[in-house]
Order: C-alpha cells, then structure tokens, then sequence
C-alpha cells in the first residue's frame, strides 16, 4: 500500500498501464520530470498517475469542478507550480481500460470549448505563479505548442472555428 502521510512528500507520481479492447497490456509513457513545461506537453500527469498529501491537495484547491475536460492536466500543473516535494515511483498502481464509453469524450471538436476552458485556466495560473523567468516563458510555449497541436486535431476534424480560435489562443500566448 502506497504511503506518504509523515513522509515529508507532497505528491507521489507514478505511470500507469493501459489495456486494449483486444487484451493487449502497454505501460502508458511516463516523464518523471517536475519542470511545468514539460508537464503541459507530455500530460504525463493524470488523475491515475498522480497521488497527494491530503495537507498539500486541500492548500492547492483540490480538484477543479468546473472543469470537465483536461481536469487532471490542469490539477498536475497547478500542483508543480506550488513547487511540491515530489517522489517518483516506477510502479504502475492502475490500468486503465480503454473502450469506446471513455469519459475522455468522442472528439475534440466537440469538447472544444471545455478544452479551451482548461487551456485559459492554466494560462491564468502559469501567469500568476512563482515561477522563475526561464520556466514562465517556456511554460507558456508549451502552452502555445499543445494548442498547435490541439488545432491541428480540429483541423482534422473539420471545425475550422474551433481550429482558428486555438491558433488565435497559441499566437497570443507565443513568447
């Protein structure tokens, strides 16, 4: 059993596997990295991957309810720019089972303005947090950059409004 009540360590990180329809078992890639940029690019940080200190959750706002896409990208993100004492494990405590009923939704078009949400949300946290000047400015390039990459998916999908608000958003945010 995991513990870290007394152990000084604020969040645990740890990968998680993944599970095929066809019974196919993969470890889901996994960065052990506390920078926040790296963190927005690689949403390494899931909720199955990411384990708290009851004291440092309840400090940092807990989970964000008003989100519904994107929530435990935002929550990794908001916790490493707390600067958190963080123990990485190489022990996949869960599997995750995909299949066609994901709450991770259908598309990304039709999530758009969820995903928008999300994405405007962490760039008012990453202005406003302790972060020293090097990691701000390419935090907010990674930011930029998982919105081009975002894009491009709707750009795929055929929603041409969602695509040129996302790249409206990533040019504004381009340091």
């Amino acid at each position: 059993m995991l513990s870290i009540a007394g152990s000084g360590v604020d969040m645990v990180c740890a990968p998680t596997m993944m599970q095929f329809p066809n019974g196919k078992r993969q470890r889901r890639a996994f960065v052990s990295n506390t920078r926040v940029s790296q963190a927005i690019i690689s949403s390494s940080l899931s909720t199955q991957s990411m384990f708290f200190h009851r004291d440092f959750i309840l400090r940092i706002g807990g989970w964000n309810e008003a989100l519904l896409r994107w929530n435990d990208w935002e929550l990794g993100i908001r916790a490493l720019c707390y600067h958190p004492k963080v123990e990485y494990s190489n022990k996949a405590y869960h599997t995750i089972h995909l299949h066609n009923d994901s709450i991770t939704g259908v598309s990304f078009s039709q999530d758009y303005s969820h995903l928008r949400k999300a994405a405007t949300i962490v760039e008012e946290l990453l202005l406003h947090a302790n972060l020293p000047h090097k990691e701000l400015s390419a935090s907010l390039n990674a930011l930029a950059a998982k919105l081009y990459l975002l894009s491009q998916q709707l750009h795929i999908e055929k929603d041409k409004n969602a695509e040129n608000d996302a790249i409206a958003l990533a040019k504004r945010l381009t340091v």
